[in-house]
């Protein structure tokens, strides 16, 4: 399908970067990185061009087509690439709206620092009872030490903690509870997610 492209002033331009942003640590090595592209036209776009760079790499660029209304934006994945540990620079522009040359180039720029960490990444969920305070997890590593631990739970509510751990350790999980009735499920309905595998709330100690 073609369309019909007014002869106006054309403007496009990256609202936010949506992964990575400024100064995120990452965890892992594999990203995807993902923009928001705004349309500051007061016509419709229908192709664009967005370009990176990460450190001293080549270009990329990725074209898109589709539809972007008026003073809309969308949710772009650009790229997926593997990264070495440690700090890193992403250069990020749009340009050719419509094919032609955008008006506007002072918002089609981002640059931005962000921070590989060797690690997987560890998403606890632990859907509290009407008692919190009773309530802690820790993370130990292969040696027994204590790698994370949580303490401060809020009572009926989901609490959620995003950790990187070390590649190379195995990890234990515990949970406790002060009077030894768990989170579930005299005095609520508690449970306990790790990244959104699920366990019973129910726990002697």
């Amino acid at each position: 399908n073609s369309h019909k492209i007014e002869s106006i002033l054309q403007d496009i331009g990256i609202e936010e970067n949506i992964f990575p942003q400024f100064n995120e640590v990452v965890c892992g090595n594999d990203i995807e990185i993902k923009t928001s592209i705004q349309n500051y036209s007061d016509d419709k776009i229908y192709h664009l061009t967005v370009s990176y760079k990460i450190d001293n790499n080549p270009i990329q660029s990725v074209n898109w087509n589709g539809v972007l209304e008026s003073n809309s934006s969308l949710e772009l994945a650009i790229a997926n690439e593997t990264l070495s540990e440690g700090e890193h620079e992403l250069f990020i522009y749009t340009s050719s709206p419509n094919i032609t040359r955008d008006v506007n180039t002072s918002n089609d720029t981002i640059v931005l620092n962000f921070m590989i960490v060797n690690g997987q990444s560890l998403n606890i969920e632990v859907q509290t009872d009407n008692y919190a305070e009773e309530t802690t997890w820790q993370i130990t590593n292969d040696f027994g030490e204590v790698a994370y631990n949580q303490n401060n739970l809020l009572s009926n509510t989901l609490n959620n903690e995003t950790l990187c751990l070390s590649s190379d350790s195995c990890y234990t999980f515990t949970i406790f509870d002060m009077y030894n009735d768990g989170i579930c499920c005299d005095f609520g309905n508690g449970y306990i997610s790790i990244n959104n595998e699920l366990f019973s709330g129910e726990f002697n100690s």
